[in-house]
C-alpha cells in the first residue's frame, strides 16, 4: 500500500506528464499548421511567379514588335503646301520626281537626328490631303495646270504610285475637309511607338495649334515644316522648324493665303477669341488654351453669322415654305410674280414689313425686355404666365449659368443622367421604373439644367399655357438672329416678335391632341415617311395653325399622350420640318 506521501508524488508525476504531453501536442499542431501555410504560400508565390514571367515575355514580344518596322510620318495640308512649279507642270513624271525629292529631303533630316543605322531602318510614310478640284482650279488660274476639272489628278496619281507608303488623298470639296483629315491623322500617330517622328506641314493655319499644343517643346516627336506662309504663332510651340526648298514653293500660290483665327463681330486686333468651353467648365487644355478664359464671354452661342442680309435670308426661306404649301401656278411675268409673292409674305409676317419700311430699327435685347421675376400681385392671383398683346407666351428671363454652375451640372451629369421632367416639372410620367436620376439637384446644377432646356422650343408654341412647361417659347439669347446654332425659328426672335409683356394670365390644362388624320402622300416626301414609320398611327398627325404647334408647311408631329398608345412607345415630341432640299429633324 502507498502511503499519503507516495500518492502525492505519483499525482505530481502524472500532472507533469499530462502537462508535458499537452505542450508536445500543441507544438505538434503548430508545426503541422505552419507547414500547411508554407505549402499554401509557396503555391501562391509560384503562381505569381508564373504570371509575372508570362507578362514579362509578352512585354518583351510587344517591345520587339514595336521596334519592328519603324517609320516617320510626313503629314501635309496639300491645299497650301504646293510642290514647286517644275513638278506640277511636268504632270505624271513630275509626281514621281516630287515624291523622290520629298523622300530624299526627309531622309537627310533623319540622318541629322538619328544614328545612320536607325535612319536607314526608318521608312518614310507620306500623307497629303487636299481639295483636288479646288487646288486644280487654283493651279489652272496660275498657269501651272490645265483648264480641265481635276487637272492635277495625273500628278497626284503618279505621286501615290512612287512609294509604297506615299498617298496624295483627295479630301473632297467640303470646307475644312483636308483640315479634319490632317488633325485626325496626327492624333492617331502622335503616340504610336512605331512612329518615331512626325514632320508636320500645316503651319499656315493656326487652327492646327489646338492639336499641336499638347506636344509643346517635344522636339523628339514633332518637327514643323515651313513652306510659303508661316504663322508666327507656331514659333511659340518651341518645336524645330525646317524647310524643304527642293520640294515645296517658298512663296504662296496667288489666291491661296494663310488662315488666321476666325474673328467674331466687333473684334479688334490684339484681342483674343473667348473660349466657348471655359464657361461650361469643360476646357480640356487648361492654362495652355490659346483662347481667352473669360468668365462671361460675349454670346458664345452666336459665333456663326449668315453672310446674306437678314431680311433677304428670311424672305428666301419663307418663299421656299410657300412653294411647299401651294402647287405650281401657271407662268406669269417675273416681275408681277415676285411682287405678289413678296406681298403675301409681308401680309403673313408683318414683322418683316416693319423692318423693311422703318430703315435701321433699334432692336432691344431679350435681357432688357423680358421680366426677371413675376409680379407679386399676379402670383397671388395665380397669373404666372406672361403674354404679349397678341396673347403669345413669353418667358421669365434666365441669366447665363456661371462657371461654377456649369461645373456642378457636369459633375452631376457624369454620375448619372438626370430626369428633366422630374426636376423641372415635379412629375415623372414613367414613375419608379424611370432609369434617370431623381436625386435632388443642387441649386447651381438645377439653374444650368433650366438654361439648357429653355433653348429647346416648345412644340405647342406660343399657345402653350401649361403651368410647368420647362422648354422655351422665345429665344432669350441677346443678338441671336436664328442662325444654325439656334433651334428657334426666325419668328421667335426679338427682331420679328413682340417681347413686351402685356399681361399675366392663369395657366390652363394642356389641350388634348388633335385627332389623327391621314397625311396626303403628295405633301410628304418618302424620306419623311420613313422617319415616322416606327411610330403608332395614332401618334402621327399633320401640324396645323389651329393646333398652335407649328404652322410651317409640311410639319409632322409625333404626339404624346395619345389614347391607346403606351407612354413607353412615345419617347419625346419630335418635329419634322419638310423643306425643299432637306428634312430638318429637331428633338426636344
Amino acid at each position: 500500500m502507498f502511503d499519503e506521501r507516495e500518492l502525492a508524488g505519483l499525482t505530481d508525476q502524472l500532472s507533469d506528464y499530462i502537462l508535458t504531453s499537452q505542450h508536445h501536442r500543441d507544438g505538434q499542431d503548430k508545426l503541422v499548421n505552419n507547414f500547411q501555410q508554407l505549402i499554401t504560400d509557396y503555391r501562391q508565390l509560384r503562381s505569381d511567379y508564373e504570371e509575372e514571367k508570362e507578362s514579362r515575355e509578352k512585354y518583351k514580344q510587344l517591345a520587339r514588335g514595336q521596334e519592328r518596322d519603324p517609320f516617320v510620318l510626313v503629314l501635309v495640308d496639300g491645299d497650301s503646301y504646293i510642290f514647286r512649279d517644275q513638278y506640277i507642270k511636268a504632270g505624271t513624271s513630275g509626281g514621281v520626281s516630287a515624291a523622290q525629292a520629298l523622300n530624299n529631303g526627309i531622309k537627310e533630316m533623319l540622318h541629322s537626328r538619328m544614328s545612320p543605322d536607325e535612319a536607314d531602318q526608318c521608312r518614310v510614310m507620306v500623307r497629303i490631303y487636299a481639295n483636288l478640284a479646288g487646288l486644280s482650279k487654283a493651279l489652272a488660274k496660275a498657269g501651272l495646270a490645265g483648264q480641265e476639272a481635276r487637272s492635277l489628278a495625273p500628278f497626284t496619281s503618279s505621286f501615290t504610285r512612287a512609294g509604297e507608303l506615299f498617298d496624295f488623298v483627295d479630301a473632297g470639296d467640303k470646307k475644312d475637309a483636308a483640315d479634319f483629315k490632317v488633325r485626325e491623322m496626327f492624333r492617331l500617330f502622335a503616340d504610336n511607338s512605331q512612329c518615331k517622328h512626325i514632320f508636320f506641314a500645316g503651319c499656315h493655319d493656326v487652327g492646327y495649334l489646338s492639336v499641336l499644343t499638347p506636344y509643346r517643346g517635344k522636339s523628339d516627336r514633332v518637327t514643323l515644316l515651313k513652306a510659303g506662309a508661316f504663322h508666327s504663332e507656331f514659333s511659340s510651340l518651341d518645336l524645330p522648324v525646317r524647310e524643304l526648298r527642293t520640294c515645296f514653293r517658298s512663296t504662296p500660290l496667288p489666291g491661296i493665303v494663310s488662315t488666321s483665327p476666325p474673328k467674331t463681330l466687333g473684334a479688334t486686333p490684339g484681342v483674343k477669341k473667348s473660349c466657348a468651353y471655359y464657361p461650361k467648365g469643360s476646357c480640356k487644355y487648361g492654362d495652355s488654351c490659346l483662347n481667352e478664359h473669360a468668365a462671361n464671354p460675349a454670346n458664345p452661342e452666336n459665333q456663326e453669322n449668315s453672310e446674306k442680309p437678314e431680311k433677304v435670308e428670311k424672305l428666301e426661306k419663307l418663299e421656299k415654305l410657300e412653294k411647299l404649301e401651294k402647287p405650281e401656278k401657271p407662268e406669269k411675268s417675273e416681275k408681277s410674280e415676285k411682287r405678289l409673292t413678296g406681298l403675301k409674305l409681308l401680309d403673313k409676317y408683318p414683322a418683316l414689313s416693319l423692318r423693311s419700311t422703318s430703315g435701321t430699327l433699334a432692336i432691344s435685347k431679350p435681357s432688357a425686355v423680358l421680366p426677371k421675376t413675376r409680379p407679386i400681385d399676379a402670383s397671388i392671383q395665380g397669373k404666372i404666365i406672361p403674354v404679349n398683346k397678341n396673347g403669345d407666351r413669353l418667358e421669365i428671363f434666365l441669366e447665363k449659368p456661371s462657371i461654377e454652375a456649369w461645373k456642378a451640372y457636369n459633375l452631376r451629369k457624369e454620375e448619372h443622367k438626370v430626369c428633366n421632367s422630374y426636376h423641372l416639372s415635379g412629375h415623372c410620367e414613367i414613375g419608379p421604373d424611370c432609369e434617370l436620376d431623381h436625386r435632388e439637384l443642387s441649386p447651381l446644377a438645377l439653374m444650368t439644367l433650366q438654361h439648357i432646356l429653355k433653348k429647346n422650343p416648345c412644340v405647342v408654341g406660343s399657345a402653350c399655357r401649361h403651368p410647368t412647361c420647362y422648354v422655351g417659347h422665345v429665344c432669350q439669347i441677346d443678338d441671336c438672329q436664328g442662325g444654325s446654332g439656334c433651334r428657334f425659328k426666325a419668328d421667335r426672335h426679338i427682331q420679328n416678335f413682340d417681347f413686351k409683356v402685356a399681361k399675366w394670365v392663369e395657366p390652363e390644362a394642356t389641350p388634348a391632341p388633335p385627332p389623327a388624320a391621314a397625311v396626303p402622300p403628295s405633301t410628304v416626301p418618302s424620306a419623311a415617311v420613313s422617319l415616322v414609320a416606327d411610330a403608332p398611327p395614332a401618334a402621327i398627325a399633320p401640324a396645323t395653325a389651329e393646333s398652335g404647334v407649328n404652322n410651317s408647311p409640311g410639319a409632322i408631329i409625333l404626339q404624346e399622350n395619345v389614347p391607346g398608345v403606351p407612354a413607353a412607345n412615345v419617347r419625346r415630341p419630335t418635329r419634322c420640318i419638310l423643306d425643299e432640299d432637306m428634312i430638318d429633324i429637331q428633338s426636344f
